[in-house]
């Protein structure tokens, strides 16, 4: 409050920058694990073998992906959402000392390598989403306010002619 009050361009400066410094901070994150992930050299890698895995992987969180969608569908739009989102993500962090603790060997980065693969198309496929998921509950809330009152938030307003039901063309015998 006082800060807002005395300063109130210094709080946006400071979200701007905290938000740029976050985002440095995860890139290099992800450059270190990446240095880790490939310490010991490619050992025998291919390109193809990696776009394999690549494609496997990504059909994989797809596939978790829907399985959320589908295992949600009794819970309400944005907590069927927050579930899609939460369902399928998997924790990084904690999967290099796994992996370690199980693996003992110099290719622990190679093993790392699917664990980083997941994380990039998590993010990529959230990042897709995450719009088309926000439009879906807006136009779900928009949808709920008509039915209650349709003059009641006037970027949810439609004509009178959107009120009526739609007609069939071929009457049904």
């Amino acid at each position: 409050y006082i800060c807002q009050k005395h300063a109130p361009n210094t709080l946006h400066r400071c979200q701007r920058m905290c938000k740029w410094l976050f985002q440095f901070m995860l890139v290099v994150v992800f450059y270190l694990l990446f240095c880790k992930v490939l310490d010991g050299g490619a050992k025998g890698l291919s390109f193809s073998e990696c776009t394999k895995m690549i494609a496997f992987v990504t059909i994989l969180h797809i596939l978790a992906f829907v399985g959320a969608w589908v295992a949600s569908r009794p819970l309400k739009l944005p907590q069927r959402i927050a579930m899609v989102f939460v369902a399928s993500q998997k924790s990084e962090g904690m999967s290099l000392t796994i992996i370690t603790a199980i693996f003992n060997s110099d290719d622990v980065g190679l093993y790392m390598l699917p664990v980083v693969v997941y994380h990039t198309v998590q993010m990529i496929l959230a990042s897709l989403l995450t719009g088309y998921f926000r439009a879906m509950v807006e136009r779900a809330d928009c949808e709920d306010l008509q039915l209650i009152d349709p003059l009641a938030d006037p970027e949810c307003q439609v004509s009178p002619e959107n009120l009526l039901p739609d007609e069939d063309p071929e009457p049904k015998f």
